[in-house]
């Protein structure tokens, strides 16, 4: 993934994979996989599955890198919630 600035805005980045291309559904599941590591020390692939793609469709064809945090977060909580533990 990598940052591009917006031009008319400076403090706006969007996200994109390194082609230029929106980012895809395993950079997705690549980045709630690295979050739910770093906060709970398992895999997303430890634990009940939800519904990840819904969170990624729900992304604007060119996200901004607050709208893709809080994608990823909003899809940590969903995780966590389903799991039933109040980690």
């Amino acid at each position: 993934m990598k940052t591009i600035p917006d031009e008319a805005n400076r403090n706006i980045c969007w996200v994109e994979d390194t082609n230029g291309s929106r980012p895809t559904f395993k950079t997705f599941t690549n980045a709630v996989d690295t979050e739910c590591w770093e906060e709970l020390g398992v895999s997303i692939y430890d634990l009940c599955d939800i519904d990840y793609y819904g969170h990624y469709s729900a992304l604007p064809e060119r996200p901004t890198w607050h709208e893709w945090d809080v994608a990823v977060t909003e899809c940590l909580e969903d995780l966590k919630a389903e799991n039933g533990v109040d980690w």
